[in-house]
């Protein structure tokens, strides 16, 4: 297990693994890894070169677990990081091919940049030599990490204390928890909480200050005062776009769709091309005028 290689080829970056001449290869695991493309597991593929075979895993813009633990690590990435190597083994199990397979080494397990999505790789080899257990590979993780002291970290405890009393982990029950914990708000430490309770005062200063603009509506002499009345008929056709005040790329709306971020791209674009129309009728009269020109010649 020591031929792994990596190499990088039109921004693609490929794990390589060169068989040696004593292994066996599991042909019905590595059917199933080359024919589907099974989750929590890196893509997979085979080629031979003579009489030289070669396993290739595509971990493109993928770095090893071990380096995104490097530093202190936050609640998102363990999580992530668990929730991966779970979904790995549940799809093994699924597609039948054994636990063995996967490779349960931080160097070798391999974790988005920017979400820390992570997939393992499973090696399809026959007789493969005995590893440590999932339960304490993933207590081993937490036994030497760093975590990030700005987050509340009772998770670890509660992780740890999963771990001791499943010794054989409950996959889709471990799983569950993962998403459970992942999904619940952020708690800050309670020195952190002290800056949250002003802004909480300020909301109620300018309903305040709306009160005096009430005081022109009830003149009646001053008629002219009803013009104002339109910029807050435009400022309710604006919602959509106070959500963010920087223009919305068409890019971003893409990669981030919804109904929400939709409309506020619609109302930036036509808001954009309201400018651009007045424009327009400064071109009519110049056309105008050439014409009675020619006329007159």
């Amino acid at each position: 297990m020591n031929k792994f290689t990596i190499q990088t080829e039109n921004n693609r970056s490929s794990l390589i693994y060169a068989l040696q001449s004593e292994e066996t290869i599991d042909t019905f695991s590595l059917g199933m890894l080359t024919e589907n493309r099974i989750p929590g597991l890196a893509e997979t593929s085979f080629t031979q070169v003579d009489a030289q075979k070669y396993i290739i895993y595509n971990i493109t813009a993928r770095i090893p677990a071990r380096q995104l633990f490097a530093g202190p690590v936050n609640k998102q990435r363990i999580l992530r990081v668990f929730e991966g190597i779970t979904s790995a083994l549940m799809s093994a199990e699924e597609y039948m091919i054994p636990f063995s397979s996967l490779i349960l080494d931080l160097d070798l397990i391999y974790c988005n940049v920017m979400n820390a999505e992570t997939v393992m790789i499973c090696l399809p080899l026959l007789d493969v030599p005995a590893q440590n257990d999932p339960n304490t590979f993933m207590k081993s993780i937490l036994f030497n990490t760093q975590f990030d002291q700005s987050e509340n970290c009772d998770y670890v405890t509660t992780l740890i204390n999963y771990l001791n009393t499943h010794p054989s982990l409950q996959l889709a029950e471990f799983r569950r928890m993962l998403l459970e914990m992942e999904r619940a708000p952020k708690e800050i430490k309670p020195t952190d909480s002290i800056p949250s309770g002003l802004p909480r005062k300020q909301p109620d200063v300018p309903k305040q200050v709306q009160q005096p603009v009430q005081q022109p509506i009830q003149r009646p002499v001053q008629q002219p005062v009803q013009q104002p009345v339109n910029p807050p008929v435009q400022r309710t056709a604006q919602p959509p776009v106070q959500p963010g005040e920087k223009p919305m790329s068409m890019l971003y709306l893409l990669r981030n769709y919804s109904k929400e971020n939709k409309a506020i791209y619609d109302a930036q674009h036509k808001a954009a091309d309201g400018g651009k129309s007045k424009k327009k009728p400064e071109k009519q009269p110049r056309k105008k005028k050439e014409n009675t020109s020619e006329k007159k010649g």
